[in-house]
């Protein structure tokens, strides 16, 4: 009768723990995944600032050369390690002038590239890219800006390195206990760290595009797994973050486990009080009735 409510106690409160453990971690992964994609949007934002920046400036030499274009480089690379190249593209989609590794890339024909066409035709004055090989055949992603420029269309573009990009995220992560990897709509990692994949790969695991900010759980073989995402402003990326040790939701993982051993070592502890003090009662009464 004694130990009745202990042991329900324990198993309450061992539940209850459970619960806000899990609570607990969900939000934290949600946290990093709302800081990180915010960070994301901000840095993709600069980057096109810093196109625009060149693409508008007065000075800006007609035709623009691919000397003058090197110089612009330096100028990008200044304000991002991250920026690989750049080049100028008239109305028909030739490269008319380029700056960067790939020399062979000047005077090429880029009228039939998706994101080439997506910008021209669409609403928007700027273009930020999934990662693609395209025909340098080397995992890249494009920032393009779009303008009229003498009444005739006109494209700076860059490509950005999606390595110096993970570097990037690795010098801003503030937690090791999440992997943060990021997907496209189609289910393509852009970025990842989480070792589940690697960039150009697919995966399964992609965030519903409402709500823009939440988490889910995954069962997997290795167990259950909690993942939060959050969907990017500045490009059509998920950020998805998932705690670096597989979560088993069983009482019997973690700090479950100690909170259970000490709670049994408890009442066993009492229980060996209540069976001492049981006999000492029953050899006091033996004796008295002696």
């Amino acid at each position: 009768a004694y130990l009745v409510p202990l042991v329900l106690l324990t198993i309450y409160f061992s539940l209850q723990y459970g619960a806000v453990a899990r609570e607990g971690r969900r939000q934290h992964l949600r946290t990093v995944a709302e800081h990180q994609a915010n960070m994301l949007d901000l840095f993709l934002d600069e980057r096109v600032i810093n196109l625009a920046n060149l693409i508008d400036d007065p000075k800006l030499p007609q035709p623009l050369t691919s000397a003058a274009l090197a110089s612009l480089l330096d100028r990008l690379k200044k304000n991002s390690n991250t920026f690989v190249d750049v080049g100028y593209f008239d109305s028909t989609g030739i490269q008319k002038a380029y700056a960067g590794p790939l020399s062979y890339l000047e005077n090429q024909n880029y009228s039939h590239e998706g994101w080439f066409l997506a910008l021209k035709g669409g609403q928007e004055d700027h273009i930020i890219t999934d990662v693609y090989l395209g025909l340098r055949q080397k995992p890249h992603f494009t920032i393009g800006v779009r303008r009229l420029i003498g009444g005739r269309y006109a494209v700076l573009r860059a490509t950005l390195d999606p390595q110096k990009f993970y570097e990037y995220i690795c010098s801003h992560q503030e937690s090791s206990e999440a992997a943060v990897s990021i997907i496209s709509r189609k289910g393509t990692f852009q970025i990842n760290r989480s070792q589940t994949g690697s960039l150009t790969e697919t995966t399964a695991l992609v965030p519903p595009l409402l709500p823009r900010l939440g988490e889910h759980v995954a069962h997997l073989k290795e167990g259950t797994q909690i993942y939060a995402y959050a969907w990017l402003r500045a490009a059509e990326w998920a950020v998805m973050v998932r705690g670096t040790r597989i979560e088993t939701l069983s009482p019997l993982s973690g700090n479950f486990f100690n909170l259970l051993a000490f709670s049994l070592a408890l009442i066993l502890i009492v229980l060996s009080i209540i069976i001492f003090r049981a006999k000492k009662l029953v050899q006091m009464q033996i004796e008295r009735e002696t």
